[in-house]
């Protein structure tokens, strides 16, 4: 065997070490790429983006009705009018009680009949009446509303006689939170002189 072929087989030798080094490392590359694709695809890479939306909430104030004349005892039958100076307030909605226990009258809503644009009245009242009114800047019952106001009518037109049955569950004597009315009881008037 001569020099020269020793020298090529050498040169052969280094040539496939180095194809083996270079293939391997493809291999790797490869290798990793694949790893990278595979966790990929089982979990998706997500950018995330976050804003911050400063949102301001604006609350409309608007100025509860005005009932007139104001509440009191009344010996004749009167009108009423209802009106609110607020140009925020457009229409006018209320409720007529009979009687004069405000806690039993129920609250008036906007865009709840009756009532309707400004000013309301005149409105008669005959009898003892609560009346309570709120002032909206619109005709829906998503309209904004006032604070209700409330005025008390005492007629005393005639001598009468008035009162409620209540459940009193604490005893109190008085109708406070938590009683409540008891409906279908016959009451009778006893009109004999009193022995007491």
């Amino acid at each position: 065997m001569n020099l020269r072929s020793k020298k090529g087989s050498k040169s052969n030798k280094r040539s496939r070490t180095l194809f083996l080094k270079r293939a391997l490392n493809m291999a790797l590359v490869a290798k990793v790429s694949v790893v990278i694709m595979i966790i990929a695809t089982i979990i998706p890479l997500s950018a995330f983006e976050a804003h911050i939306v400063n949102v301001t909430a604006a609350i409309v104030m608007i100025d509860p009705p005005v009932i007139t004349p104001p509440g009191g005892q009344y010996t004749e039958p009167l009108d009423i009018g209802i009106d609110d100076s607020d140009p925020d307030a457009t229409h006018i909605f209320y409720k007529i009680t009979p009687g004069t226990d405000a806690n039993l009258a129920p609250d008036p809503t906007c865009g709840i009949y009756p009532g309707g644009p400004k000013p309301l009245g005149p409105i008669a009242i005959e009898d003892d009446s609560v009346v309570k009114a709120i002032a909206c800047d619109g005709d829906q019952v998503t309209s904004h509303g006032s604070t209700i106001t409330t005025e008390i009518y005492d007629l005393n037109l005639l001598g009468k006689i008035e009162g409620r049955k209540y459940h009193d569950l604490d005893q109190s004597g008085t109708l406070t939170p938590g009683d409540f009315g008891i409906a279908g009881w016959r009451v009778n008037m006893d009109t004999s002189p009193s022995t007491s």
